[in-house]
C-alpha cells in the first residue's frame, strides 16, 4: 500500500499495475524510470539495494516491490522537481540530473537498510506490537510526548530496545518519527487553509514558529507561509477539464 511520504522500488514482469484512488482525492506522484546501463553505473560506485544486485550480474530482472521513507534531503529535490525554473533542453538536462540524485539517495538508504538487517537482531511478534503501541502513544500526545524511558516503561520495553526497534521498524528514530509526524500534520493544516502559520505551530506542539519554519522548510523544501500562499492560490483557480483525443 502507498502512502504519502513513502518512495518506492519496483520492478514489474508479465503483469500490470493497477491503481487505485478515492475520488477528488489530490494525489502528486513522480515516477522514473532507469535503464540497466545506467544502474550497473551505479554499481560500479555505489552500493546497490539487494533487488538490484542480481541485474548487475547479468541475471534477469524479477519483480520485485520495496518501500522506503521519503528523507529531507528527497523532499527538497522533489520540490525542485516541481518547481522546476526551465524550458526545453536546459529542462531535460536537469530533471535528468535531479532523477540521478534521487536513484542515488533511493539505492544508499536501501543499501544501508540491507547492511543494518545482517548485523540487527529479528525482532519478535511482540516487540513489534510494543513498538506499534509505543508509536500510537507518540501520536496521542502530540504536544506532550513522553520521554524514551517513559515511553518504554508504558509499552513494557527497555530504552535500548525501543531505540534500536523504531529504526528497524519505522526507518528512524522515535523523535525522527514524532518530527514528521508532526510536520505532515502541519503541512495538511496549512493545505485547510484555516488557522495562520503560528496557530499551526501551536497546533502541532512548537512554542516558537521561528523554529517550525525552519523545520518544515527543511522538510519540504518551502517555508509554511510559501506553501499556505500556494495553496490558497490553487484553491482559487478553477480546474479546467483536460480535452483528450484519440488517434
Amino acid at each position: 500500500m502507498e502512502v504519502p511520504g513513502g518512495h518506492y522500488l519496483e520492478c514489474i514482469q508479465d503483469g500490470v499495475e493497477i491503481d487505485q484512488w478515492f475520488a477528488e482525492e489530490q494525489v502528486v506522484r513522480i515516477r522514473f524510470g532507469l535503464k540497466l546501463d545506467v544502474i550497473r553505473q551505479f554499481a560500479a560506485s555505489l552500493g546497490l539495494p539487494q533487488e538490484l544486485q542480481a541485474i548487475t550480474n547479468g541475471k534477469s530482472p524479477s519483480s520485485f516491490y520495496r518501500q522506503g521513507k521519503i528523507t529531507p534531503d528527497m523532499q527538497v529535490i522533489l520540490h525542485q522537481v516541481l518547481q522546476c525554473p526551465y524550458q526545453g533542453a536546459i529542462k531535460q538536462m536537469y530533471l535528468e540530473g535531479k532523477v540521478l540524485e534521487l536513484a542515488a539517495l533511493q539505492f544508499a538508504q536501501f543499501a544501508e537498510a540491507d547492511v543494518l538487517s545482517r548485523s540487527e537482531p529479528l525482532l519478535k511478534q511482540d516487540d513489534i506490537d510494543r513498538l506499534h503501541h509505543a508509536r500510537a502513544i507518540l501520536v496521542a500526545q502530540l504536544n506532550h510526548p513522553p520521554s524514551i524511558l517513559s515511553l518504554a516503561r508504558q509499552v513494557g520495553l527497555n530504552d535500548f530496545k525501543l531505540k534500536q526497534g523504531f529504526r528497524q521498524v519505522f526507518g528512524t528514530t522515535v523523535f525522527g518519527y514524532l518530527r514528521d509526524y508532526r510536520l505532515e500534520q502541519a503541512r495538511l493544516l496549512l493545505l485547510e487553509g484555516q488557522m495562520s502559520v503560528q496557530q499551526v505551530a501551536r497546533a502541532i506542539g512548537y512554542m516558537h514558529s521561528g523554529y517550525f519554519a525552519k523545520a518544515f522548510k527543511q522538510k519540504f523544501g518551502v517555508s509554511p507561509k510559501t506553501y499556505q500562499g500556494r495553496a490558497t492560490l490553487h484553491r482559487m483557480i478553477p480546474l479546467v477539464p483536460e480535452k483528450s483525443s484519440e488517434c
